[in-house]
């Protein structure tokens, strides 16, 4: 009897270890992320790109030259974070680092400047921290 118990026991454990872990989930923290700011950057009062999160909504700036507003709705698929424009013309997606957000170029769409002397080049792995 005493062995029976042991076993469902373990059992009970063991199926508690492995239901935590597939049940993972990523908390994200809504507000305003700001990029990180390098060091060698020529321009420390040019503003900065942001992405802002509400209840499944986004708003992504970060060029100021363009008239085009990055607005939509966002999901979080494995950590990361994918935000796709209301139009669904564009996708960005960002690793979810605590209160971080990763930018990972490959799996978006262009960021590019329209006037690179105005502003901050969003580029592959670019910092954005939560400031709000």
């Amino acid at each position: 009897m005493k062995k029976i118990f042991v076993f469902l026991i373990i059992l009970t454990l063991t199926l508690s270890l492995f239901t935590a872990c597939i049940n993972k989930t990523t908390e994200l923290k809504m507000g305003r992320y700001t990029l990180v700011l390098q060091e060698n950057n020529d321009n420390p009062d040019v503003m900065l790109p942001s992405i802002t999160l509400t209840d499944k909504q986004f708003t992504f700036i970060y060029d100021l030259l363009s008239s085009y507003m990055n607005i939509g709705t966002y999901k979080i698929t494995d950590e990361i974070l994918i935000l796709t424009t209301g139009d669904k013309k564009y996708t960005y997606s960002f690793k979810i680092d605590g209160e971080s957000l990763i930018f990972i170029e490959d799996k978006s769409d262009s960021v590019g400047l329209i006037d690179k002397r105005i502003g901050v080049q969003v580029i592959d792995g670019s910092e954005f921290k939560l400031t709000k």
